[in-house]
């Protein structure tokens, strides 16, 4: 199992930090990222995954109207 933080700034952009070896590993790594946003701004998830997570955002341009 390979576990992961999801962070998205400013609940827009996703940053996935990982893969870390143990949740314990990666609940520090959340930590660490929440004590540098006293703020909450950014949105902190937890992943675990078997295999290779990607995570990507859409350009406003993408979808046309």
């Amino acid at each position: 199992m390979k576990y992961y933080v999801l962070q998205v700034l400013g609940d827009v952009q996703p940053e996935l930090h990982g893969p870390y070896h143990s949740s314990a590993m990666r609940d520090e790594r959340a930590r660490h990222l929440r004590s540098e946003d006293p703020e909450k701004e950014n949105g902190l998830f937890r992943v675990q995954s078997k295999s290779e997570v990607l995570v990507d955002s859409y350009a406003g341009g993408e979808f046309p109207e």
